[in-house]
């Protein structure tokens, strides 16, 4: 939707061809999948002209309608943008059934655009039987799991490698880098089994580049699970996206790396 032909990216000062960005992430109990591209955007004022001159929506409602109002219009049926119908577009089908099926499950679309920049759409979908990828951990006696597509790496590092910082809290230097240092058995209220000098570390990634040493008693291995929201039944527990059912028929709450970091972050500003 909306990307110029080459002659016109050209005319613009864009290179011929468009960049389409697919990003997809975890953000709790959510996963958040983000498509972007570099095309011409969508213009507000356009957009409810459009709707207008279908029907789609009344003067008093086009004269009162913000931008996020203007860019979910294209969700409307029957709503399209194109000059002329073909097979992939101009029928005013596809864009309302998108958004009718994700708010099926439970889901949400975001819409930003910017004139002759491009558009940026984010799905937001719930992780309820979602299956995920994860590496199963124990943190005291419990275990618990982390989403591989947080994970840059494990490691073993010695207790006196960890530098306390002002805040209270410590970082790790990590390959010339200082990473935030988050004990999961401290921040979850969990006694730990061992007072070994090495220390079980999972490096992780949050939002952007910023990256979060988790500090763990064992690591047991990779494996798949099944998602499960806890919310219908419990408490929103910071730092907690979701729960699973092991192989052995123990619970394993699964680590929001996200939340857990902007909970560790507002607790040390404190």
């Amino acid at each position: 939707h909306g990307v110029e032909e080459a002659a016109e990216r050209v005319a613009a000062g864009k290179p011929t061809k468009s960049i389409v960005r697919l990003e997809a992430r975890q953000e709790g109990d959510h996963i958040v999948i983000m498509v972007a591209d570099d095309g011409r955007g969508m213009n507000p004022e356009r957009l409810r002209a459009k709707a207008l001159q279908k029907g789609l929506i009344t003067d008093e409602e086009a004269n009162t309608m913000d931008e996020r109002q203007s860019f979910n219009l294209v969700f409307l049926p029957g709503f399209s943008m194109a000059a002329q119908v073909s097979d992939v577009s101009g029928r005013g089908v596809g864009m309302d059934v998108v958004l009718s099926n994700i708010k099926k499950i439970g889901g949400s679309v975001h819409v930003r655009s910017w004139t002759g920049k491009g558009t940026r759409m984010t799905l937001r979908l719930p992780l309820t039987l979602a299956v995920l990828d994860v590496m199963l951990v124990k943190v005291g006696v419990s275990p618990y799991v982390v989403p591989l597509s947080s994970i840059v790496e494990t490691m073993q590092c010695a207790r006196a490698s960890f530098e306390r910082v002002p805040s209270g809290g410590r970082v790790l230097q990590v390959r010339g880098e200082y990473v935030q240092v988050i004990d999961l058995g401290q921040r979850f209220g969990l006694s730990t089994e061992t007072a070994e000098d090495d220390q079980f570390v999972v490096l992780c990634e949050a939002e952007g580049s910023q990256k979060v040493a988790l500090v763990v008693d064992d690591i047991i291995g990779q494996q798949q699970v099944v998602i499960k929201s806890l919310e219908e039944n419990f408490e929103r527990v910071d730092g907690i996206a979701g729960g699973t059912i092991l192989g052995d028929g123990n619970v394993a709450l699964i680590v929001d790396v996200q939340g857990l970091r902007s909970t560790h972050i507002h607790q040390n500003a404190a």
